[in-house]
């Protein structure tokens, strides 16, 4: 195999390795918008049934605090992955498409 033989095969390898490049950010665009719910796609019912979930939530949280002295050291992580929700389409799809960022 002669030198440039070797030359065109990492060539190859190179516009290989862009092309599938750009594959991976095309499939990773067509996950987001089936992971991801629009604001705009809510209906104004359901952006304040959330607010509503979202308050009760926190404000249960104040309360066990005021009267325990103390939270819950699992209610940071509940409370985000709760936030987290109002992003998801389908949240099975936004935990993959949210994992697969790492």
């Amino acid at each position: 195999m002669s030198n440039d033989d070797v030359l065109q095969l990492e060539r190859e390898i190179e516009e290989k390795k862009a092309e599938l490049a750009r594959a991976k950010k095309k499939l990773s665009s067509q996950q987001r918008d089936l992971a991801i719910k629009k604001l705009d796609e809510y209906t104004e019912e359901e952006k304040i049934k959330f607010f509503d979930s979202m308050y009760k939530s926190a404000l249960s949280m104040l309360v066990n605090k005021e009267k325990n002295g103390h939270s819950n050291e699992d209610d940071p992580q509940y409370t985000w992955e709760e936030v987290m929700m109002i992003l998801a389409r389908d949240p099975k799809l936004f935990w993959k498409y949210y994992n697969s960022n790492d």
